[in-house]
């Protein structure tokens, strides 16, 4: 009798096995520093707010007054290079810097 390929038994599902612990089933429970949404506590009551106008106060303007009149000058007078710039930094922003991460991460390796 001829056999089944191997790549056709691994595309069978799985049947569900329901667990023999009931408390298994139910969710895990949150650490305490979280809420159900996933936000810290600290966002729930308000003073996330104030955290973040402080730091808007406190990094935000200094970084303003400083570095904005230069990069308004490389704008106006680098247009191509300003914006190429900018779009690799917006992307950087939205991917969470992971591939600074990775060229921190390798240079550190090779320093180390």
């Amino acid at each position: 009798m001829r056999q089944a390929p191997v790549w056709a038994l691994e595309s069978r599902p799985t049947p569900y096995v329901e667990p023999a612990n009931p408390v298994s089933r139910r969710t895990p429970r949150l650490p305490p520093y979280r809420t159900c949404c996933g936000h810290a506590k600290i966002d729930a009551n308000g003073a996330g707010a104030a955290l973040g106008v402080f730091t808007a106060l406190v990094v935000a303007r200094p970084l303003q007054v400083t570095l904005m009149p230069w990069i308004a000058a490389v704008e106006k007078k680098y247009p191509p290079v300003f914006y190429a710039m900018f779009f690799v930094v917006s992307y950087e922003f939205m991917s969470v810097f992971i591939e600074a991460r990775f060229v921190g991460t390798a240079i550190k390796n090779l320093l180390l």
